[in-house]
């Protein structure tokens, strides 16, 4: 179960990856529209329209790579989690009897 919920987990790297290259889309085309500040009369907008798009595309393209890595360890860290769960109470009971099998052992 818990090398099932790892797989799954990490199909959400494909969204991470889209991210980033929606991220590069968006700041290729804020780059080609500060191609056009020369334009007169709207160039100085679409200048700073094309310097907010291609922030934005970098922003996305950091931020899908961050949740990347952070999908990565989350999935470990999930698979992990659910496949050593059921273990822990058996492994406490176990202790507790040994203890107790101690005390009650005659010297």
């Amino acid at each position: 179960m818990g090398v099932w919920t790892r797989h799954e987990v990490l199909t959400l790297r494909e969204l991470s990856d889209t991210v980033v290259k929606s991220g590069a889309a968006v700041e290729n085309t804020g780059t080609a529209l500060q191609g056009l500040g020369s334009v007169p009369f709207v160039g100085g907008d679409v200048a700073r329209i094309g310097r907010q798009a291609t922030a934005a595309g970098l922003d996305a393209q950091l931020s899908g790579t961050s949740s990347r890595s952070a999908v990565g360890r989350l999935a470990t860290l999930l698979g992990i989690a659910i496949a050593v769960a059921p273990s822990v109470p058996m492994i406490a009971l176990y202790i507790v009897v040994l203890r107790l099998a101690r005390r009650l052992k005659p010297v």
